[in-house]
């Protein structure tokens, strides 16, 4: 479940702050968590509630997976594991369900398998190259249709799986808070101006002096 109501979306904001973050969905929550798991002292604004739906972050699950085209994004996926694993050591919830997962491939599609196949071999992460028949016998519902046929292959990798969206940024944002971080909903920011080596950060509810400013915020 998300969290209830912000309780800080009445109460005064601090005169200053160590770092703002801006936006407080998926990407503004981990920042304000691995901030204030450095020890900074971070204050979050959010400027619809917290867990709202008119963002890319609150739905239901997304994927996670090793499969990508270069090296550097399956090196990439590797830290994304890592660090889904510290969230979950901190916060004691689990966040990643690991399902397996399969990638499909046609012979004639615009996207090969060679580069998928090459980059998962170049940093040693496991996986299996199975045909179509193979792919129907594991998951009988492709059998049913007509896209897993003839000449189609796919990569099975077994940590592939889902990370809950909505509820994976509700468990960051009540680990930033218990690390010390200050978050408030209904609070928007209407301008930054700097201010020598600082910044003051304009909202509705008064003004912030911060050290430094992360902006996450969507369209």
């Amino acid at each position: 479940m998300l969290d209830a109501p912000d309780a800080l979306a009445s109460a005064d904001l601090p005169s200053d702050a160590e770092v703002v973050v801006v936006g407080l969905g998926g990407l503004g929550s981990a920042t304000a968590y691995w901030l204030a798991r450095r020890g900074c002292r971070v204050l979050g604004l959010e400027r619809f509630e917290l867990g709202h739906v008119r963002g890319a972050s609150h739905d239901h699950s997304r994927i996670i997976r090793r499969s990508y085209h270069t090296p550097g994004y399956v090196e990439l996926t590797a830290a994304a594991y890592r660090t889904w694993a510290q969230v979950e050591a901190d916060s004691g919830e689990q966040i990643i369900a690991r399902t397996g997962g399969i990638d499909l491939f046609h012979p004639e599609g615009l996207i090969s398998s060679d580069s998928y196949r090459s980059s998962l071999d170049a940093v040693g992460v496991d996986y299996e190259w199975i045909d179509a028949a193979e792919v129907c016998r594991r998951w009988p519902v492709f059998a049913a249709g007509t896209v897993v046929r003839g000449d189609v292959h796919a990569i099975f990798s077994a940590d592939s799986g889902i990370v809950p969206a909505g509820r994976a940024t509700a468990v960051m944002q009540r680990t930033a808070r218990r690390l010390g971080a200050e978050l408030h909903e209904r609070t928007p920011v209407r301008a930054l101006h700097p201010v020598g080596d600082e910044v003051d950060v304009v909202t509705d509810r008064g003004t912030v002096r911060a050290g430094h400013v992360v902006v996450t915020a969507d369209a």
